[in-house]
Order: C-alpha cells, then structure tokens, then sequence
C-alpha cells in the first residue's frame, strides 16, 4: 500500500541500497570470502522494501522476519568463527587426550542441522530481547545462561553415561559453551544493531 510517505521512503531507501550493492560489487575478495553475500542482502532489500509497502499486520511481520534474517546469519557467523578457534586449539589439547576412542569422523548434516537450530535459539532466547530492550548485557547474559543450560545438559549427560568422558572435559565444555554463546549473543546484537539501530 502505497501512501506518499512510504513511497518517499521506498525511494529514499531504494536508491541507498543500490548505492551499496554497486560498492559492493567491485570486492572481489568479499564476493570469494562470503558467497552468500549478495543473497543474504537481497533479503535484506527485500524485508526493508516490504516493510514500507505493507498495508496490514501480517506483511509488516513478513518484513521484520526478513530483515532480522542479517541477525541470524551475523550471529551464526560469529559463533561459527569463535567456535572453529576452541575447536583446532584444544580438539588435539583436550579432546584426543580423554575422549579420543569415542571420536570418529564428522558427520556434516548433524553438525550443520544443530549450528542451525542454536543459533535460532541464540536469537529468540538472547539477541531477540536484547534488542527489545537495547541493552547489550542482556544479550551476553542471556547468551551465557543459555550456554551453560545446553552445554550442561550434554556434557553431564556423557559423564554420567559414558565411561571414557572425564570430568575435565565435562567442565571444560561447558565453561567453553558458557563463554561462546554469551560472545555470539552479543556480537550478533552489536552487528544487528549497527545495521538496524532502531531493531
């Protein structure tokens, strides 16, 4: 629905979009290091523009869910990354040494469907409220909280289970999953707010 206001806006931001992908364009570095850049912005043009044309409710929420689609890859990308550091640092460190005759080869599709599902938890539980409020602490709190939560619940549940997982792998990985999600939390709302400040 198009009214003059949302229009001059539409435009207004239209033009702005446009400006950028063209910027954006010419980086050949970035279009190699992050192929889905120009798909993720697409959506991104496409919830801003959806959000100035919406003539009912529904649409509008359409919109948001678009445009908070950068929330949920910047903060799946900051998990990602903080996550492989722990990974290649302690996996010969820490893992080997005391689970090492449980470990196999990596499965990609369990590992890729729970990068998925948590980082979906990390914004609903942690950055979602974090914006609402405009406070980073609640983002890292609630980030960390929900850390400690998951990652208590699958460690003790191995060494309460399995004989070979130790009791330092066990508070390792959880003080690990304490700290990576609060750090993911709170750069996915410091990212999602830089883009979007009134998100």
């Amino acid at each position: 629905v198009a009214d003059h206001l949302s229009a001059s806006l539409l435009v207004v931001a239209s033009v702005v979009l446009l400006v950028v992908l063209v910027y954006t364009i010419g980086q050949h570095a970035r279009d190699e290091a992050s192929p889905w850049y120009h798909p993720a912005y697409m959506a991104l043009t496409a919830g801003i523009s959806n959000a100035f044309m919406a003539g009912d409710l529904f649409n509008l929420f359409v919109a948001f869910e678009l445009m908070l689609m950068a929330s949920y890859v910047l903060t799946g990308l900051a998990f990602a990354l903080i996550d492989s550091v722990w990974l290649r640092t302690m996996y010969t460190r820490l893992y080997q040494p005391e689970v090492g005759e449980m470990l196999g080869g990596l499965r990609l599709g369990p590992a890729i469907a729970f990068y998925l599902i948590y980082i979906a938890g990390i914004l609903w539980f942690a950055v979602g409220p974090a914006l609402e409020n405009g406070r980073w602490q609640t983002a890292l709190v609630q980030g960390a909280i929900l850390g400690f939560l998951c990652y208590a619940t699958y460690d003790l549940t191995n060494f309460a289970t399995l004989k070979v997982w130790s009791l330092k792998v066990t508070l390792l990985d959880i003080l690990w999953g304490t700290v990576l999600t609060g750090s993911a939390a709170l750069a996915g709302w410091a990212a999602t707010n830089a883009l979007f400040p009134k998100a």
